[in-house]
């Protein structure tokens, strides 16, 4: 049987500490302390954009990083749209559909994996895309909470919900024709 390591990388430290920050931003919420909570998602977000180029630019890239990093980005903003869904903060069809988006990515990793055991967990731009465009939309629902909502800031916030859902959309949608050519390769 093969050693699996975990490789222990400043990216991966970073892509770390945005799934620790999760549990104090999900409190921040639910406590009301959304300027808190703002900082903590803005801290997370910043470190999801060092990690990648810190792995990048330095050749860091690792197979723990290469499955850690898009993990981290689901575990550090699924809980936060489900407790601004619960609180009334992000529409609830809204959160249902940013939620459904990674079910269904990540189910269908889990089912390609299981039809062919060596899948590659390559993220389509697409994806990229929307996992940023909802971390944006979260931002300006945060801002919108904690600064009592001007009209530009929910015109913004209101501008990032519909496109944050059209490409939830198309992200799912990019997915699909990458899992049908990954069922039908042979191995």
């Amino acid at each position: 049987m093969k050693d699996k390591k975990i490789e222990i990388t400043i990216p991966n430290v970073l892509t770390s500490l945005r799934i620790l920050l999760v549990p104090f931003i999900v409190h921040s919420i639910m406590k009301n302390r959304i300027h808190l909570a703002f900082y903590m998602f803005l801290i997370g977000g910043i470190t999801d954009l060092l990690d990648g180029f810190i792995a990048r630019r330095f050749k860091m890239i690792t197979k723990t990083g290469a499955f850690l990093d898009p993990s981290a980005d689901k575990i550090f903003v699924v809980p936060t749209i489900i407790v601004f869904s619960l609180k009334g903060f992000i529409p609830l069809w809204a959160g249902c559909i940013f939620i459904g988006k990674d079910a269904f990515i990540t189910i269908s990793i889990g089912v390609l994996y299981l039809i062919k055991k060596n899948v590659p967990i390559n993220p389509t731009f697409a994806g990229k895309s929307a996992m940023f465009l909802e971390g944006v939309y979260l931002l300006f629902v945060m801002i919108d909470a904690f600064i009592n909502g001007s009209q530009p800031t929910k015109i913004l916030k209101f501008f990032f919900l519909y496109i944050s859902i059209l490409s939830a959309i198309i992200a799912v949608l990019s997915y699909i024709p990458v899992g049908l050519s990954i069922i039908r390769r042979r191995n």
